[in-house]
C-alpha cells in the first residue's frame, strides 16, 4: 500500500478520479440499454436453437445412413443349399408297393445241384498292395 502526501492510498486516488469523470457526464436512460441487452439476448438464443437444430439434423442423417448400409440392398443371395422345403409325409399313395419276384429255387434230385455252405474261409491277404 503506497501513501501519498495527502494521506490517502493509490486506491483512493484512483477512485476519486474516475468518480470525477463518471460525475461529469449524463446518465444514459436505462430504458435503451435494457431494450438493446434483450434484443442482443433474443438474438444469441435464436442462433444457439438454429446451430442445435443443424446438428441435430446432421446427426438423425448420420445414423440412418450408418443404419441403412448395415442393412442389405435389393434382393439377397440365394441360399446355396436351397430353400428348406419340408420332406413329404408318406400317404397311401407314396408308400412303396413291393412286387412278387419269383425265385427259381432247384429241388434237390430233379437234376438240380443244391449248392452247400462253405466249409473254411480263406484268410484275407495283405501282402499284395
Amino acid at each position: 500500500m503506497t501513501v501519498y502526501l495527502g494521506g490517502r492510498s493509490e486506491g483512493e486516488e484512483l477512485r476519486a478520479v474516475f468518480e470525477a469523470v463518471v460525475a461529469g457526464e449524463p446518465e444514459p436512460p436505462p430504458g435503451d440499454m435494457i431494450s438493446a441487452a434483450i434484443a442482443r439476448g433474443r438474438r444469441l438464443r435464436r442462433r444457439r436453437r438454429a446451430a442445435a437444430a443443424a446438428v441435430c439434423t446432421a446427426l438423425v442423417l448420420a445414423v440412418a445412413g450408418g443404419v441403412s448400409s448395415l442393412v442389405p440392398s435389393g434382393p439377397s443371395a440365394p441360399d446355396p443349399a436351397g430353400p428348406a422345403v419340408p420332406a413329404p409325409r408318406p400317404g397311401p399313395e407314396l408308400v412303396p408297393v413291393p412286387v412278387p419276384v419269383p425265385v427259381p429255387v432247384p429241388e434237390p434230385g430233379v437234376g438240380g445241384h443244391v449248392p452247400s455252405a462253405p466249409t473254411e474261409q480263406q484268410p484275407f491277404d495283405t501282402s499284395r498292395r
